[in-house]
């Protein structure tokens, strides 16, 4: 006796000749993408900046990593230009949506213990945040930096020295903060420009004091798109946050 073949024993076999051709279209589809990743890379040999180049190419790389890895689709693609122009469309002179959004990314905080690792005896840096302006009122030591704020009066005095405690004379201390109503002086009508602000050198003892109000928390700006993206993504680390930053740089010359 015989097996006789009935018309479904063929089934397999055209299963396995589709699975082939798609295996196929799939492998043509992959060196599609492939080949675009090197175009897009290859269009910046001639880059005349070797470090421009390598950052150029390595982000292209990343960002097309991430298109293939989260199968990122057009109307996506499409938001997430939309969103990148609000928040352009946001900053002023005085106000930086990109690094709001970049703290909310962590990326800041990041890029800030790369270009700044060091040694752990030395005070930890910190990011800017997006209401940093730079150039504030250069002020003499013991000024208060508060103009006709309510809050409680704070003196604030300390030392910058050097790694083996050698003190840092001349060196430039940036410091800014909200006032008593948890604003800064570029949020707020009231208040002239420049309080709460202000730039001191340290004396020939790397010292420096200063008096101002005590500071108070205060609200991650949320009227923007970044804010907008907090609130739909239920982030509320670092909603409110304490104005205690500063900035500092040794000046020796």
């Amino acid at each position: 006796e015989g097996m006789a073949k009935v018309p479904g024993d063929q089934r397999p076999v055209v299963g396995k000749a589709a699975n082939s051709a798609k295996t196929e279209i799939t492998t043509a589809f992959d060196a599609r993408k492939a080949e675009l990743t090197a175009a897009a890379v290859q269009s910046f040999e001639e880059t005349p900046n070797p470090r421009v180049k390598f950052l150029m190419e390595e982000l292209v790389k990343s960002l097309h990593d991430f298109v293939r890895k989260t199968d990122l689709s057009f109307d996506e693609w499409a938001y997430a230009i939309d969103f990148l122009t609000r928040v352009g469309q946001k900053c002023t002179p005085t106000r930086q949506e990109f690094i709001l959004l970049s703290d909310t990314l962590g990326l800041s905080s990041l890029v800030v213990e790369l270009t700044h690792a060091t040694e752990s005896v030395v005070t930890e840096s910190t990011i800017l945040g997006p209401f940093y302006v730079d150039n504030p009122p250069v002020r003499e030591l013991g000024e208060n930096i508060a103009e006709g704020d309510p809050g409680e009066t704070l003196v604030v005095s300390g030392f910058v020295r050097s790694s083996d405690g050698t003190p840092l004379p001349h060196a430039q201390l940036d410091v800014w903060q909200t006032a008593s109503n948890g604003l800064y002086d570029v949020q707020d009508q009231h208040q002239a420009a420049g309080n709460l602000r202000g730039r001191f050198f340290t004396d020939h003892d790397g010292a420096f004091i200063f008096r101002t109000v005590r500071p108070v928390s205060y609200p991650i700006p949320d009227d923007g798109p970044v804010g907008k993206l907090l609130a739909s993504t239920a982030v509320t680390r670092g909603a409110r946050r304490t104005s205690t930053s500063s900035c500092l740089r040794s000046d020796t010359n």
